[in-house]
């Protein structure tokens, strides 16, 4: 539902911007959203500190693979801070983790957590993954076929 709320104060900021509803219109729908967000999110302190993760998914021993899709170590993102790697982002480049199919919603805290020990900072500091959209391999042939369409009157109308 935080999810759902947040999209809907996003939508409102869009149409604003395009001058689809007035300034004055957006705050007060706004205001009601972030009402009934504020509802929505008041347990999260307590949840996250009543069950927090466990330890030993964030601080793995060397062998364990923290990057299933790409396969990365513990011991290969400690190694990364060491050759100056800062956060997970950079981290890409130094061996992929967070690059697989997954996007890094498995292991993104694991390596931001592992980054952020080795380089005695805080997990905030050290950041965590920019999301990227789901992207789907498209052929050369759907392009094509694309471009037919277009191209194609409307036989309906």
């Amino acid at each position: 539902m935080a999810a759902e709320l947040e999209g809907a104060i996003a939508a409102l900021a869009i149409a604003c911007d395009l001058s689809v509803i007035t300034r004055s219109t957006r705050d007060r729908a706004a205001r009601r959203l972030r009402r009934r967000l504020r509802g929505e999110l008041a347990a999260r302190p307590f949840i996250d500190r009543a069950y927090p993760p466990h330890a030993e998914a964030l601080a793995p021993a060397d062998e364990t693979i923290v990057c299933r899709c790409e396969e990365v170590t513990a011991g290969a993102v400690r190694g990364f801070a060491r050759l100056g790697c800062l956060g997970p982002n950079q981290a890409k480049a130094f061996g992929r983790p967070g690059m697989g199919p997954c996007q890094g919603r498995y292991c993104g805290l694991t390596v931001t957590e592992l980054l952020a020990d080795a380089n005695r900072q805080t997990p905030d500091a050290a950041g965590y993954y920019r999301i990227r959209p789901l992207i789907k391999p498209v052929t050369l042939g759907e392009l094509a076929a694309m471009h037919e369409m277009r191209q194609q009157p409307d036989q309906e109308h």
